[in-house]
């Protein structure tokens, strides 16, 4: 067995990744509830979440959207350093 240490420090970029996902997690919410004004906001972070949980089976037996993700995450990984 190696003994490795894990890194401890922060990594900018996956910091920024995920204050984007947080981002557009909310600007989601602030949608569902602009669609249901009904819901609390509570209840539209758990319809987000419910969201979330099927939506890569959405994906995946959707032909278009899995090429327009697939054809982003090229994107993405073509901008690496």
């Amino acid at each position: 067995m190696t003994n490795k240490k894990r890194n401890t420090q922060p990594d900018p970029e996956l910091s920024r990744a995920s204050q984007l996902a947080g981002q557009r997690l909310s600007q989601f919410i602030a949608q569902l509830q602009q669609v249901i004004p009904e819901l609390t906001q509570t209840e539209a972070t758990s319809l987000a979440s419910a969201v979330l949980r099927f939506l890569p089976e959405v994906l995946l037996n959707n032909p278009i959207f899995l090429a327009q993700l697939r054809q982003q995450a090229q994107q993405i990984i073509s901008q690496r350093k």
